[in-house]
C-alpha cells in the first residue's frame, strides 16, 4: 500500500512540474500596451480567430498575411470571453504560458511534431465583449500559427478523463475511512 501510495505521487509530482515548467518559448494575453490600442487592432466577430506569428517576438502577428502591429484583437463577438484556448502549430516549440489581464490561470499542453500544443487562459473575468486583448509571445524559433477560441466546450475525452479522476479520489478516500 505504501509503494502504491509513493508511487501515486511520483506521478502527481511529475504532473506537476510539467504543468508549471517554463520552457523556452512563452505565451500571454496582457492589457494593450496604451490606452486605446495604440496600433492597427483586428475586430473578431466571432469566438474563433486565427493568427501567425514569425520568428522571435511577437507583435507582431499577422492574419492573412497583414501585420497586425501591436497583435491587439478586439472581442466584439457580442459575449464575453471566460475562456481562451490557443493551438499552436507546429507543436514542436517548448512553450509555457503566464496569465493576465483577463484571466488568472493558465495551462500549457506541450505538442509533438504530430500534435498542437495547446495554451487554454481561464479564471477571472476573461476578455468582456469590447475589449482589447493583446497577445505577446516570447522567444519563437519557428513560424507559427495559433488558432484562437474563446469559451470552448470540453470534448467528451476530457470531461470522462474527468470524471475518472474525480472517482478514482472517491474511492481512495472512501479505502482509507475502511482502515
Amino acid at each position: 500500500m505504501i509503494v502504491t501510495k509513493i508511487k501515486l505521487l511520483r506521478v502527481l509530482g511529475i504532473l506537476a512540474m510539467w504543468t508549471c515548467a517554463s520552457f523556452g518559448a512563452q505565451m500571454q494575453v496582457e492589457e494593450p500596451p496604451e490606452p486605446g490600442g495604440g496600433g492597427a487592432t483586428r475586430t473578431i466577430k466571432t469566438t474563433a480567430f486565427s493568427f501567425e506569428g514569425m520568428i522571435g517576438n511577437i507583435p507582431p502577428c499577422y492574419v492573412g498575411g497583414s501585420p497586425v502591429t501591436q497583435c491587439q484583437f478586439l472581442n466584439d463577438s457580442g459575449v464575453d470571453w471566460d475562456t481562451l484556448t490557443l493551438t499552436i502549430n507546429p507543436g514542436t516549440e517548448p512553450v509555457s504560458c503566464r496569465p493576465g489581464f483577463g484571466f488568472t490561470s493558465c495551462i500549457a499542453r506541450q505538442g509533438t511534431a504530430l500534435l498542437p500544443t495547446v495554451v487554454t487562459f481561464f479564471g477571472g473575468v476573461g476578455i468582456p465583449e469590447g475589449e482589447i486583448l493583446h497577445f505577446k509571445g516570447l522567444d519563437w524559433t519557428t513560424p507559427t500559427t495559433f488558432n484562437a477560441v474563446a469559451n470552448a466546450v470540453p470534448e467528451p475525452a476530457s470531461i470522462a478523463f474527468m470524471a475518472s479522476g474525480i472517482t478514482a479520489i472517491g474511492l481512495l478516500r472512501r479505502l482509507r475511512r475502511r482502515r
